[in-house]
């Protein structure tokens, strides 16, 4: 084992300590900022001005942006953790699932400019961790989602293709607003995002647990520019 690899051992069950122990204490004092917040807003709203209104649901929604950011964070240090037991999983189904729970939670945001989602799925089976796979699929048709232009009918495209025996690739793509060339590095960023703010609807971690997934099944996870004007994600795995 390399000297890396040892500290990574070394350090990865500190930093779940260090995370579970934040979610739990901060935590719980930013989950009493948000309900002392509620509650005075439903008891007083009458009461106060519209400035002070704003001001109180100001730190009503910052507090649960913090909760929902520990939440975040826990997660993303307990993929290593999962004691989850890896079954067979037929993926074109739990795509199919998984796109039609997105597509759900998402009809208010897409409201009634939803897109054309194509399917070119083959039939793949592999041994794998449920759960990394959902949550990895979920990250990449939200992205997809999520970020397309609104002047236009958004299109969807996921395809999965085995490539031999022992690999096969998932790619999703569509024709939003895309990702400069020079800003694709950083897209794995926990809690960072290459767009516009007000143009993102999700605390910029979709990609960094996939990217986490990634390392942590031996998988290729690559970014670019896909031909139909938006972003391309591939993702290569071993089935």
């Amino acid at each position: 084992m390399s000297e890396q690899a040892k500290t990574d051992e070394m350090y990865t069950p500190k930093l779940q300590e260090f995370s579970y122990a934040i979610s739990h204490d901060l935590g719980a004092a930013i989950r009493g900022i948000s309900q002392l917040t509620g509650l005075l807003e439903q008891d007083i709203s009458e009461k106060v001005s519209d400035k002070e209104r704003y001001w109180m649901q100001l730190i009503k929604g910052s507090a649960d942006k913090a909760q929902a950011m520990i939440d975040a964070m826990t997660l993303y240090t307990r993929l290593e953790s999962t004691r989850e037991a890896s079954v067979e999983i037929n993926l074109h189904l739990l795509i199919e699932t998984m796109l039609a729970k997105c597509l759900d939670e998402n009809a208010e945001l897409l409201n009634t400019n939803s897109p054309d989602v194509s399917l070119n799925l083959q039939e793949v089976n592999l041994l794998a961790i449920t759960s990394h796979w959902k949550l990895l699929l979920t990250s990449l048709i939200n992205n997809a989602l999520q970020f397309q232009q609104s002047d236009q009918t958004g299109k969807v495209v996921i395809s999965l293709n085995r490539l031999t025996e022992q690999r096969a690739k998932l790619v999703i793509e569509d024709n939003g607003i895309g990702v400069s060339e020079s800003k694709l590095a950083g897209l794995t960023k926990p809690f960072s995002t290459t767009r516009n703010h007000q143009d993102s609807p999700n605390l910029g971690m979709g990609l960094s647990y996939c990217a986490r997934i990634a390392q942590l099944n031996q998988a290729g996870l690559y970014f670019g520019e896909s031909e139909l004007g938006g972003f391309k994600v591939e993702y290569e795995f071993s089935i």
